[in-house]
């Protein structure tokens, strides 16, 4: 779990637990794997947003703001924005500030990190790290 967070950090516990449990054969995580994988690491500096909450690796400070992670052209690796962390979703905005002039930001931002069905709460999630910049 520890070698997932520092490669991954910041991310959310759910997907964490996802990616352990397949790492070791298991399709699912039930009650007592999740159980075990935050266990493991029990202790690591976490966020909670509105989308979940994300842990932080215990090398990396959390920050109100980080630089966006682009995932590879891979579309196994593509990361929905309820997967991202609102400081990395605030440091997407900073580097794309050209956007916030046009007619529908978020938009405009899904479309610089390959997303090109916006949902609504994915809308929103991009949204808040808007006003945040704003």
């Amino acid at each position: 779990a520890m070698q997932v967070l520092e490669k991954q950090a910041p991310l959310r516990a759910d997907s964490l637990v996802q990616q352990v449990a397949r790492a070791h054969g298991f399709g699912r995580a039930g009650g007592k794997i999740r159980e075990q994988i935050l266990l493991a690491i029990k202790g690591c500096p976490e966020t909670d947003e509105a989308a979940g909450r994300f842990l932080w690796s215990w090398e990396s400070p959390v920050l109100p703001v980080i630089p966006y992670r682009h995932s590879t052209d891979d579309a196994s690796t593509q990361r929905s924005v309820l997967q991202i962390s609102i400081a990395e979703l605030r440091g997407l905005v900073q580097a794309n500030k050209d956007v916030l002039t046009l007619s529908d930001p978020a938009l405009a931002l899904a479309r610089r990190i390959n997303i090109n069905r916006l949902s609504q709460s994915a809308r929103e999630r991009l949204a808040e790290a808007i006003d945040l910049e704003s």
